[in-house]
């Protein structure tokens, strides 16, 4: 179980290939995403390290390390930054501050240390690597290196160093505005608070005053008990006594850090009280090397031995960094164990102070799911247990908010009435039915506010529903659903047939993306797997039947899950979207051997009676048709035109009818076609939606015991042939075939004696009559604008495309047109009349409806992982 423990060291084992050779010299800082490592010797590395010998750097440079190295602090990964070329001579000891993406970087030595020294000042982004000098005028400082830095304001201040001969505790500053250098304070005797020269010490700021933390020479080591600081206001110097640690509980333990230089320093401050306080960390004093970590109160100059938190081991000439939440990390250095003395390239780190809880939140998840940290930012962005719907709705939203329409987005009423400390489990079985009853009828009463306000709105409308009112059904009994369905006058067409445009369901992670469930060492245990899909499936379920239903898999990536998502909405619409979601999906159909099985062999499905009634046409280019699909004497009602090429594509724009328009049109029925009488079973299987068409009587001898299946799939192959239902005897593969077009299937005429029969069916050759399940690769798909379009002979009749109504839709809003007796549909100067969206549940064909402007968009969707809010944990990478 992970535990959060403040003031405990752990080590980061490095991930990947890459990581830097043990150092000491060099300077680190961090931000909130990352470790930066400047610099460093070694004059211990061989020539024939394998690791080091090709390196054309190192071999100019050694025994320094002319580079930069960058560790991610959640992937545990080193990546050593391009820039080298950029980079002084100088590379140890130097003085770092990080600000922002700029890394300064002032003095330091070559070898022999104090030979060569700087008074440069570099600036190095971290992002890229890229280094240049400040131009810089004014009183330089002498070159030197082991000076520390303070940044306060637009200036940057240097606290003492070495020439390697003498020793300074000089004060200078760089205005970083104009570039120019000047002296602050130059101690020469004249004041008994002056400190004495020194070089790799630590500074610590309030504000106000500079504190100067140990330090030495090569000889001596300074100590703590008194420590100089000077006063910014007042240009002078300061001697503080501090006070020791107050713990007396322990007499023989020193109350004061013991004298040392080459330690490790870090400073924050307390949002809460204000306080600034610095903790120190390892060191040296010419004889001993220690291990220990001490806090001072700037506030009260009251020391405290953080005795739980010692190093793993004794070290100097090491470098420490904070990040903003308070853990401080330790890097490379000189390591004393067992009397031995080397160099090293370990990560340490401890949390200094109590973050948020957010933080210890996010410190937990990577305890649990290691592999989070070898995923990319993107895919980091939408994993997650909302990472199907709530990315799947913001991503939708923001994509036709571009395009210029309006889209209201649905609360999720459960949501809103848990929030207000309703508790199923404090509910009986009486109290969580009427619960649930209530629940529905409030989410009805939500969504209708939403569609009246679409219902008025003047521009494009899309409303995003979080849930529907079918999903309640999959978590109560089908008695109880039924009462509640007839004690509210309701009815099952009405609540899922007639209500929504179209239903998408996002597939659950747990069902074909079950890495996301289980992490190594930390798998999740099978009954919550088990579960999670149980859920899934009921949550689809309830949806079975939807003529517009659309199933998203998890057979891609998550990204490409979304972009389908999105894509199948577009395509429904007419929208082209050009190249931004490629799709492969496409309608396939089979024909289906009698008799049918028994219902038991089945899934849990939905039977419809469906019939259609092709209308009369002012041109023979065109087909026109009337869709009555209902259960139970309950029914909804489709009139779609399917219109020849219009800028390169076949259109097909639908419309949802009122019974009495239906009526009213189905007076220009076409005698010289039958009407077709179907039962339609719509299931669920291996994550597919299928459409079953039993033809019925009275129908063409031609289709007498004709079944056909339908389903959309990106698969192909042994692939697509492994998703189908194994009960059914599937004779062929007639997608395309233009003798299972339901207009050639309805003509009264024989084939041969007619001139209406449509023999090329969307460009593609028919296929032998004798092969069996053939997934041909004959089909000639035509890319337009991104979408798979399938070209038409001249006729145009019962031609698809999976395409747009226009080839710049997806810079243009569409056009509200108001049907007269609902007949009057179609395009204006090359612009597509769109108010609302349906999908096609027979043909599943591009469509385009006018009449309501509001188009309802439900996503009966399941969780995967973490819902990582945007930007946040991508810019931890």
């Amino acid at each position: 179980m992970y535990k959060f423990k403040p003031f405990v060291f752990m080590e980061h084992a490095a991930n990947g290939p890459e990581r830097p050779k043990a150092r000491s010299g060099h300077r680190i800082a961090c931000d909130y995403r990352n470790l930066y490592s400047y610099g460093g010797f070694n004059p211990c590395i061989s020539d024939t390290d394998p690791d080091m010998r090709d390196d054309q750097t190192w071999v100019a440079s050694k025994p320094l390390f002319k580079e930069l190295w960058r560790f991610n602090l959640v992937s545990e990964r080193w990546k050593r930054l391009p820039g080298q070329e950029n980079m002084p001579n100088e590379l140890a000891s130097n003085a770092v501050i990080l600000s922002g993406n700029a890394l300064m970087v002032y003095g330091g030595t070559g070898v022999p240390f104090g030979e060569s020294c700087s008074n440069q000042l570099y600036v190095c982004n971290v992002n890229d690597g890229t280094m240049k000098i400040v131009p810089a005028t004014g009183e330089l400082p002498e070159p030197q290196y082991g000076q520390a830095l303070v940044y306060h304001g637009s200036y940057l201040y240097t606290v003492g160093g070495t020439t390697g001969y003498e020793y300074t505790c000089d004060i200078h500053r760089f205005d970083l505005k104009n570039g120019i250098w000047e002296t602050v304070y130059v101690c020469s005797g004249r004041d008994e608070s002056e400190p004495h020269g020194r070089y790799r010490h630590e500074l610590a700021f309030d504000g106000k005053m500079i504190y100067v933390l140990g330090g030495g020479t090569s000889t001596e080591s300074f100590g703590f008990s008194k420590i100089p600081a000077f006063d910014l206001e007042t240009n002078r110097w300061r001697i503080l006594n501090t006070h020791g640690d107050s713990d007396e509980t322990v007499a023989t333990l020193p109350r004061v850090p013991a004298p040392r230089r080459c330690h490790g320093s870090v400073q924050y401050t307390d949002e809460r009280t204000g306080t600034t306080s610095v903790v120190i960390s390892g060191g040296y004093n010419g004889d001993w090397v220690f291990s220990d970590v001490w806090r001072l109160n700037l506030s009260t100059l009251q020391w405290t031995h953080l005795k739980e938190c010692s190093l793993p081991c004794p070290v100097y000439f090491h470098s420490a960094a904070l990040i903003p939440e308070g853990r401080m990390y330790i890097f490379g250095g000189i390591v004393k164990v067992n009397n031995k003395v080397q160099r090293t390239n370990a990560v340490y780190s401890a949390w200094l102070t109590i973050p948020k809880l957010s933080e210890i939140c996010w410190q937990a998840l990577n305890y649990y799911y290691p592999k989070l940290r070898d995923c990319s930012p993107d895919i980091l962005l939408h994993i997650g247990p909302c990472g199907g719907k709530t990315t799947g709705q913001t991503r939708l939203c923001t994509f036709f908010e571009n395009m210029g329409w309006k889209v209201f987005r649905v609360p999720e009423t459960a949501t809103v009435l848990l929030s207000g400390g309703i508790k199923f489990t404090d509910l009986n079985a009486e109290e969580g039915f009427k619960f649930q009853e209530n629940l529905l009828r409030t989410m009805l009463q939500i969504e209708n506010t939403f569609f009246q306000l679409g219902e008025s709105c003047s521009r494009n409308c899309l409303i995003i529903c979080d849930r529907g009112a079918m999903d309640a059904s999959a978590f109560i009994s089908k008695d109880k659903w039924e009462l509640m369905m007839a004690s509210n006058g309701w009815n099952n067409v009405e609540l899922r047939d007639n209500r929504y445009n179209q239903i998408i369901h996002m597939v659950s992670a747990a069902n074909g993306a079950e890495d996301f469930y289980s992490t190594e060492d930390h798998a999740c245990r099978s009954e919550g797997v088990e579960l999670a899909r149980e859920l899934d499936y009921k949550a689809a379920a309830a949806w079975v039947g939807h003529p517009y239903f659309d199933v998203i898999d998890n057979s891609q990536d998550f990204e490409a899950k979304i972009c389908r998502m999105i894509e199948c909405v577009c395509q429904k619409l007419g929208i082209d979207t050009g190249d931004r979601l490629r799709s492969s999906s496409r309608k396939v159909k089979f024909l289906v051997k009698a008799p049918l099985p028994a219902d038991t062999e089945f899934p849990p499905f939905q039977d419809f009676d469906v019939v259609h009634n092709y209308l009369q046409s002012k041109s023979p280019k065109m087909q026109a048709r009337l869709r009555k699909r209902g259960q139970k004497g309950h029914w909804s009602y489709i009139h779609t035109i399917r219109r020849p090429k219009m800028c390169g594509q076949v259109i097909e724009v639908k419309t949802q009818l009122t019974h009495r328009d239906y009526l009213n049109m189905l007076a220009q029925r076409d005698d010289s076609h039958f009407t077709i009488f179907k039962r339609r079973r719509c299931f669920l299987i291996n994550n597919q939606y299928f459409q079953l068409d039993i033809y019925r009587e009275p129908a063409h001898p031609r289709c007498r015991g004709l079944m056909l299946l339908e389903t959309y799939t990106a698969l192909s192959g042994n692939e697509l042939k492994n998703i189908l239902p194994q009960f059914l005897t599937i004779v062929k593969e007639v997608t395309n075939n233009p003798d299972y077009s339901m207009f050639n299937l309805s003509l009264r005429e024989e084939w041969n004696s007619t001139n209406k029969y449509c023999h090329n069916m969307h460009g593609t050759m028919q296929l032998p009559d004798n092969q069996n399940i053939n997934f041909s690769k004959n089909l000639k798909e035509i890319q337009s604008n991104g979408f798979d379009c399938k070209a038409s002979q001249s006729n145009g009749l019962d031609c698809k495309v999976s395409g747009t109504l226009n080839s710049n839709l997806n810079t243009q809003q569409a056009i509200c047109n108001k049907s007269i007796n609902g007949i009057q549909n179609g395009l204006v100067n090359g612009k597509a009349f769109v108010e609302r969206c349906s999908i096609n549940g027979d043909d599943r064909k591009q469509e385009v409806c006018n009449g309501s402007p509001a188009m309802k968009l439900n996503e009966s969707l399941r969780k995967l992982k973490i819902e990582p809010r945007e930007k946040e944990f991508e810019n931890r990478f």
